[in-house]
């Protein structure tokens, strides 16, 4: 069943590294995968994944919005690497989310709604 639902997930990945050309899609796919990482193909997949991530971080150290950067984090944390380390033009993902963050602690522009 394992061997089935890997295959299936690797079976969706993009030329291009990513799963629906989706930030969020990527890193859940990169989180489901890790433990299986041992495996060539898995290994090869979450390298082209891991690319896709990096290329597209934003120069805020984000990844357009507060939900895909904290999905990217996810995938760093998998990848046993620090988000801190994960630096563009100077920013890492933190960065991003304090810059999004009111006074309130929640996140700028998001409906009060999500907030309770």
């Amino acid at each position: 069943m394992i061997k089935e639902g890997v295959s299936y997930i690797l079976s969706k990945q993009k030329e291009n590294g990513s799963w629906e050309d989706s930030v969020d899609i990527t890193a859940a796919s990169i989180q489901a995968l890790y433990s299986s990482r041992d495996i060539n193909e898995v290994k090869n997949s979450i390298i082209k994944a891991k690319e896709y991530l990096k290329q597209s971080q934003k120069s805020d150290g984000g990844w357009g919005n507060v939900s895909s950067t904290a999905w990217a984090i996810g995938a760093i944390l998998a990848f046993e690497e620090k988000p801190d380390d994960w630096k563009k033009n100077g920013n890492t993902p933190a960065d991003f989310l304090a810059a999004n963050q009111d006074a309130d602690g929640g996140i700028r522009n998001e409906l009060l709604l999500n907030r309770l």
